[in-house]
């Protein structure tokens, strides 16, 4: 009879992983077809798979949720200047992005006269400094209107709902006009921090240049990088996101909401006043407390 300390017991040894010759991005055999399957951090070809790395859309919640604070997303960023200014590797569709961005100074690759578009058949004139004012400090804000408040259609009713908004409270504002430029956040967020220094730095010496101190913005995306990203390169203003400036006039019963039922239209839009007791904002990224504050580039 065998004695247990005789018993040979076999135990599986578990593969030795080189970590050293093991890349940190690259194929890891994670299905972009399945994305809420697993995906094996420990290869076989690399840690974070290059899908993973860019699927991240910055929004900060994992941040906000994380238990033991850890900051995902300026290691993502980190990472993605990497692959970007060192490797060039990056997704195909960021190439056209980029060029955009340099050529154009704004995502859809349009010219700069088009900037004004949104503003036509508006029933008053918005001022332009350079053109109707010479100072930021002729004006109480700043109407920074983005490129997405310029050229998307979508986003054009916003630009004119809001400046008529600030019209009818009396609110007296101006925008850059042509010399306004992307404010580079999605260059940064994608790693061509190269690129984003550019714009920023342009519109840094574009708002001093004309003495903006107070800015009003509607793009999340530039409300985020305004505030919080341009002093890095001595760029201080006070910024408010439209939500913020319109609820004062709102509280002071300068703008009351009409039902679209009891009251003549009296937007330029076609789709006014909602019929609803009740309005919710809905903020997915950077307005709210969660908005990020990414470090500089070292």
């Amino acid at each position: 009879m065998q004695s247990g300390a005789d018993a040979a017991v076999s135990v599986e040894e578990p593969p030795v992983i080189d970590w050293g010759q093991m890349a940190l991005i690259g194929q890891t055999g994670y299905d972009p077809e399945n994305p809420l399957s697993a995906y094996n951090p420990h290869g076989p070809d690399a840690v974070i798979d290059e899908d993973v790395l860019w699927s991240c859309t910055t929004c900060g919640a994992c941040v906000e949720q994380c238990p033991v604070d850890i900051e995902h997303v300026d290691h993502i960023v980190d990472m993605r200047r990497y692959q970007n200014l060192i490797e060039s590797a990056f997704p195909s569709e960021l190439g056209g992005l980029f060029k955009k961005l340099e050529s154009k100074g704004n995502p859809w690759g349009m010219g700069a006269k088009a900037r004004m578009d949104w503003a036509k058949d508006l029933p008053f004139s918005v001022k332009v400094l350079g053109e109707d004012v010479e100072s930021a400090d002729d004006v109480d804000y700043l109407f920074w209107v983005g490129c997405a408040g310029a050229y998307e259609d979508r986003a054009k009713k916003t630009s004119r709902a809001v400046a008529e908004l600030l019209d009818h409270a009396g609110v007296d504002f101006a925008i850059p006009g042509n010399g306004e430029t992307c404010t580079g956040d999605s260059a940064r967020r994608a790693g061509n921090e190269v690129l984003f220094q550019m714009l920023a730095e342009q519109n840094v010496a574009t708002l001093n240049e004309v003495g903006a101190t107070k800015i009003v913005v509607t793009c999340a995306h530039c409300f985020n990088t305004i505030k919080n990203e341009y002093p890095q390169l001595g760029g201080n203003y006070e910024v408010l996101h439209h939500t913020q400036l319109l609820n004062r006039p709102v509280r002071e019963k300068k703008i009351v909401p009409v039902n679209r039922a009891e009251a003549p239209r009296r937007s330029s839009n076609k789709d006014v006043a909602s019929t609803g007791p009740s309005v919710t904002y809905h903020d997915p990224c950077y307005p709210g407390p969660s908005q990020q504050r990414l470090r500089p580039a070292p």
